[in-house]
C-alpha cells in the first residue's frame, strides 16, 4: 500500500497536473549518456564545445556551450565558468546577473495519468509543498519585476510556484530581476533550514541524511498559513526510512527518505501568449532542471539520446547557436552586461 505523503487535497492536485512522459530528444552520433562531474574550467574545454567564454573579474566567468548531451534539437548552455566555483546565481556579482538575463531575453524561444512512481518523479510531492510554501513566505510587495501567482490556481501553479514577467520577455534583461531571484532565493533557504532545524536530528551532505524526530510543526518560526504548516508535516511523518536498507528497486527507493539539501530548478516558459518563471521544488527528485519542461502549461519529461542526430540536424543546430551570438552580439545591452571589463 502506498503512503500518501501530501494531504488529500493537495495529492488530488498533484495527480491532476497535466504530464507527458517522455519527449524525445536526439543526441549527438556515437554520444553514450554517463555520469561526469566538471569541477574545473578544464572540463568545461574538455567535455563541451564552448562556444564564448567571458571573464567578468579575476575569479568570476560565464561561458556559452553546446550540450554535449542535448535535450532539445535547439539549445544553449551557460554555465558558471570562473576560478571560483559558484552553483547559485544568489552568489554570482550583479554584471553575472545582469549577463544572464541579456542572454535569456535574447534566446526567446497528451496528457493521462501515469503509475504512481512515474508520476511522483516528475510531479514530486516536495514540488506541490514548494508551491505553497513560495505563496506564503514570498512578499509581492518585495519583488521589482515577478509577479507572483496564487498557487494552486493552474496546473503548473500547482506543481511550480509561478511568477509572471509582465514585459514578456524582456523582463530577463530587467536590472531588478536578479535581487528578485536572491529574494525568493533567501526565503527558500531560511524556509528550508527551519524545517531541518526544528524537523530532524544529524546532518546533511553527500551520502548523509538527517534523521526525521518528533516535531511540532507550531515551532516553525516561519509565517505559515495553518493548511501550509500541515502539509511538509503530513510529508515528513509519512517518509519511510527503513526501505532505505531493503533491496528495492532504485526508482523507488529515491522517495522514501529524501532529505539531501535544497534543490530548485528555474524554467522560464511562454504560455497563453505570457511569459512566467516557474521554480520547481526538486529536494526529492533525480530529475535535474533540464530533464523537465513546461510547454504551454504542461509538465514534460524530456528523455535524451533517443536516436541519432542527422548531418542536417547537427549542422542546423550549429547554425542556430552562430546566429543566436550574432544576434545576442547587437543585443542594445551587449557591450555593458556581456563584456564588462572592455
Amino acid at each position: 500500500m502506498t503512503r500518501q505523503l501530501l494531504p488529500a487535497a493537495l495529492e488530488d492536485r498533484r495527480r491532476d497536473v497535466p504530464v507527458v512522459d517522455s519527449l524525445p530528444a536526439k543526441g549527438f552520433p556515437g554520444y553514450v549518456n554517463g555520469l561526469r562531474r566538471m569541477g574545473t574550467v578544464h572540463d568545461v574545454y574538455g567535455w563541451t564545445n564552448v562556444l564564448a567564454h567571458i571573464n567578468m573579474s579575476a575569479d568570476e566567468a560565464y561561458a556559452l556551450t553546446d550540450k554535449r548531451s542535448p535535450h532539445a534539437l535547439y539549445e544553449l548552455m551557460l554555465m558558471s565558468a570562473g576560478v571560483t566555483a559558484r552553483p547559485g546565481l544568489h552568489e554570482h556579482s550583479a554584471e553575472f546577473a545582469r549577463a544572464l538575463g541579456v542572454i535569456a531575453a535574447r534566446f526567446a524561444v497528451r496528457a493521462g495519468r501515469l503509475s504512481t512512481v512515474r508520476s511522483r518523479r516528475i510531479v514530486e510531492e516536495a514540488s506541490v509543498l514548494g508551491a505553497v510554501i513560495s505563496a506564503d513566505i514570498v512578499d509581492g510587495d518585495a519583488l521589482r519585476v515577478l509577479e507572483p501567482v496564487p498557487a494552486l490556481s493552474t496546473p503548473t501553479a500547482t506543481a511550480t510556484a509561478q511568477f509572471r514577467l509582465p514585459e514578456g520577455w524582456e523582463s530577463l534583461a530587467s536590472p531588478h530581476l536578479p535581487a528578485d531571484l536572491a529574494y525568493i532565493h533567501r526565503k527558500l533557504r531560511r524556509m528550508y533550514d527551519e524545517i531541518l532545524r526544528v524537523c530532524t536530528t544529524g546532518t546533511a551532505g553527500q551520502w548523509r541524511r538527517p534523521t526525521v524526530r518528533e516535531f511540532d510543526p507550531q515551532e516553525i518560526d516561519v509565517p505559515l498559513r495553518a493548511a501550509t504548516r500541515a502539509a511538509p508535516a503530513h510529508y515528513l511523518r509519512g517518509l519511510r526510512p527503513e526501505l532505505l536498507s531493503e533491496p528495492v528497486e532504485r526508482s523507488r527507493k529515491a522517495y522514501v527518505y529524501p532529505l539531501a539539501d535544497l534543490a530548485y530548478a528555474v524554467t522560464i516558459a511562454e504560455q497563453a501568449g505570457q511569459v512566467f518563471l516557474h521554480l520547481r521544488t526538486n529536494v526529492f527528485s533525480d530529475l535535474g532542471g533540464a530533464g523537465i519542461s513546461i510547454m504551454d502549461g504542461v509538465i514534460v519529461k524530456t528523455k535524451k539520446g533517443v536516436g541519432d542526430m542527422s548531418p542536417a540536424e547537427t549542422a542546423g543546430r550549429a547554425a542556430f547557436q552562430g546566429d543566436f551570438l550574432r544576434m545576442l552580439h547587437r543585443h542594445p545591452q551587449a557591450a555593458r552586461a556581456l563584456f564588462p571589463r572592455l
